[in-house]
């Protein structure tokens, strides 16, 4: 005769692999799937030299490519599929829901028209969030001391195609008081008013902008200082900027367009642009007058002794570029006169209820339903099957 002990281990083992069916993951639904971001990565090759460069300055750097991967880790960490862009194409673009454009190296780097048009086709699909990098007018031995516009206009080209009203100016921006130890190591610094109070700015109190470039307005066909911007665009906003005796400084022979040379205040150095697309959504863009990728950059914590807010910046900012906002439609206007307008009757003309678009897929969500419900379903009947057989073999011994 079997002891009592024996005759029930294989009850425990059955429901030891009822248990291990139950820890396992459920299966993922087809609506569930990661989000994408896209880097640009872009390698150029210099005819005269046949050396080989990134468009982002400084990418070839060993703390810049260390910085990227920890991007890159975080990305992941936050659920998206990080895409390194070799090339700029709508279709190897269509599928992101985020990119990012680092500040250009050299004037050959720039974007081609193809390039800009890929980019504004995809933006203005609606649901897009575009990172957009500038940077200041500061000259290296490599390039032309009287025009270094490009680092400025190469951005606004996309700027320009995608109908945004932010424009990078053609300047370098310095802050005496609040720095990294050097007047152009800005740090934008929420005690001087320098943070705006923004979700994107939540947990964000120093925000290194390592020389950069000021932020303008294009409206009209007219340049126009920030704060003019501001008070004409109520679709922009302002993240980080100088405390009040930011300065203009000119490095090349080309002045700025809104500013004067030796202006002294606020200056404006990272923004963000809701712009309503033909889908229905919001697509949005952020400007800043240095880069999160590349040399110096903005994704930092701690530079030169300085605590910074760079990493969750960044985390904040891309939380916020990926939730999908509608454009909100506009009321018809309702008859002024006193005419009585007859309303139609229901047989006339069927009345449509209206319907509010979330964003949101609605037969991904119930395909996720029943995928979820199929598997626990599968496992209560396992759990059925394996008890029945439990009890019978427990009523023989």
């Amino acid at each position: 005769m079997t002891s009592p002990s024996k005759a029930y281990l294989p009850v425990l083992s059955l429901f030891l692999i009822a248990a291990l069916l139950l820890s396992a993951p459920l299966p993922i639904a087809s609506g569930q799937v990661d989000k994408k971001a896209g880097i640009d990565l872009t390698q150029f090759t210099l005819p005269d030299s046949n050396e080989t460069f990134y468009r982002v300055m400084g990418m070839e750097r060993e703390d810049a490519q260390t910085a990227l991967q920890q991007m890159q880790q975080l990305l992941e960490e936050m659920g998206f599929e990080v895409v390194l862009l070799e090339e700029i194409t709508y279709e190897n673009i269509q599928d992101l829901d985020v990119l990012i454009l680092g500040k250009i190296d050299r004037p050959e780097f720039g974007y081609s028209d193809e390039e800009v048009n890929a980019i504004a086709t995809w933006f203005l699909e609606g649901g897009k969030f575009l990172w957009v990098s500038a940077d200041s007018d500061y000259t290296e031995p490599y390039l032309d001391p009287n025009d270094i516009t490009f680092k400025a206009a190469e951005p606004n080209k996309i700027l320009e195609a995608i109908g945004s009203t932010i424009r990078a100016d053609y300047m370098s921006v310095e802050d005496p008081e609040n720095n990294a130890g050097a007047p152009y190591r800005v740090v934008a610094n929420r005690t001087v008013g320098g943070i705006n109070d923004h979700e994107v700015t939540e947990n964000v109190d120093r925000l290194l902008v390592h020389g950069p470039t000021g932020l303008a307005g294009f409206i009209d066909g007219e340049w126009v200082d920030f704060e003019t911007l501001l008070q004409r665009d109520p679709t922009v906003t302002w993240l980080a900027r100088t405390g009040p005796n930011g300065t203009v400084l000119s490095h090349d022979g080309v002045p700025p367009n809104a500013y004067e040379i030796g202006f002294t205040g606020r200056l404006y150095l990272v923004a963000i642009q809701m712009i309503p697309t033909d889908s229905g959504k919001y697509s949005k863009v952020l400007v800043s007058g240095d880069s999160p990728i590349g040399s110096y950059n903005m994704f930092k914590d701690e530079y030169k002794g300085v605590s910074l807010d760079g990493i969750t910046f960044f985390q904040n900012v891309i939380e916020w570029g990926t939730t999908v906002e509608m454009v909100e439609q506009e009321p018809e206007e309702q008859p002024q006169d006193d005419t009585t307008v007859e309303e139609p009757t229901d047989e006339e003309t069927p009345r449509e209820e209206p319907q509010q678009d979330t964003g949101e897929e609605p037969a991904d969500g119930e395909e996720a339903a029943d995928n979820t419900m199929m598997w626990i379903a599968a496992i209560a009947v396992i759990l059925v099957i394996l008890a029945a057989v439990a009890f019978a073999f427990m009523k023989k011994s």
